[in-house]
């Protein structure tokens, strides 16, 4: 009589194993959800942080490591609530800068839908990983030609947030950050300040003209 062995090695234990979890991920797949970078360095400079008054704004941010923008990548800047974006706002009044070197409006687009701005590339390889983009908006705008339009801050003072993001090809999420904006009333400052004469006195000789008249002795300092 035979009998057959039914012990199974911990080597086919961990083949079956792996076998098992292979089988799994090709009945329903594996997803990897990829997370946005995020920008560097995500400031806003206003000409002005008056309330109720329109303002220049000078945007900028370092691109994450591994990240670019290239043709129909898009830069997305989201205005906080109660700022006017005026609908007149175009390529002529925003300027694109990146590590210092102004783009040529023919290599961006630029359109306003409500509180967002979009800046979409027109030509492939504008910036690459790690280099500084600089977004100028308003009468600060003077590539090519000096820009008419600015955007007017919230009527009341606080604090509010801008985001940035870029799309990969307008549809993708690629990187995202924001930035604070201040909005303060404006400071008048007086101040009393004493007068304070410099002068020099110097002697005059005889027979010298002063308003019309010859002197006719001599002057010392002492």
């Amino acid at each position: 009589m035979f009998v057959l062995s039914t012990r199974i090695s911990a080597v086919d234990r961990g083949i079956a194993a792996v076998l098992a979890v292979a089988l799994v991920f090709w009945a329903v797949g594996a997803h990897y959800t990829a997370q946005a970078a995020g920008l560097v360095d995500v400031s806003d400079t206003l000409s002005t942080s008056q309330p109720g008054t329109a303002s220049n704004h000078r945007i900028a941010f370092t691109m994450p490591t591994g990240s670019q923008i290239d043709q129909d990548d898009e830069i997305r800047i989201t205005m906080p609530p109660g700022f006017t974006i005026p609908g007149a706002l175009d390529d002529d009044d925003l300027d694109v800068e990146v590590d210092t070197t102004d783009q040529d409006s023919t290599e961006w687009t630029v359109s306003v839908a409500s509180q967002v701005i979009t800046i979409t590339a027109d030509a492939g390889d504008i910036a690459s990983s790690s280099e500084e983009v600089v977004i100028e908006i308003g009468t600060n705008a003077t590539n090519e030609v000096t820009g008419s339009e600015q955007i007017t801050n919230n009527a009341a003072t606080g604090s509010y947030e801008l985001l940035i993001e870029i799309y990969d090809e307008g549809a993708t999420l690629q990187d995202s950050n924001s930035t604070m904006i201040a909005i303060v009333d404006q400071v008048t400052v007086t101040a009393d300040v004493d007068p304070i004469f410099n002068f020099v006195v110097a002697g005059v000789a005889s027979s010298t003209t002063i308003d019309g008249d010859n002197t006719n002795v001599t002057t010392s300092t002492t």
